[in-house]
């Protein structure tokens, strides 16, 4: 299960693209699938051949495709459980 969907911030923590930027998750992209259609009429997708879906993000004015173990989360919140329930007074 994923831990993004569509308009959730991410910081970039992997891979060349977009490295230590904070993108917005746009859609998951499987090989083959359309990902962005451009003002000119140019249409992207991600190579049929291509051996990993992941996903489409932006940084306002690129747009790329990052596997999901490259992105984490910028939203909510991130504490265990376990320590959340140890500040709760009795």
């Amino acid at each position: 299960m994923s831990k993004f969907k569509a308009g959730d911030l991410a910081l970039v923590v992997g891979g060349n693209l977009f490295l230590g930027q904070q993108v917005e998750v746009r859609s998951w992209v499987n090989p083959g699938d359309l990902y962005h259609v451009a003002k000119d009429g140019s249409h992207y997708y991600l190579n049929p051949e291509s051996q990993h879906s992941g996903w489409a993000v932006t940084d306002g004015v690129q747009i790329g495709i990052k596997l999901e173990r490259n992105l984490m989360p910028l939203k909510g919140d991130f504490q265990p459980e376990q320590q959340k329930a140890k500040e709760v007074e009795a």
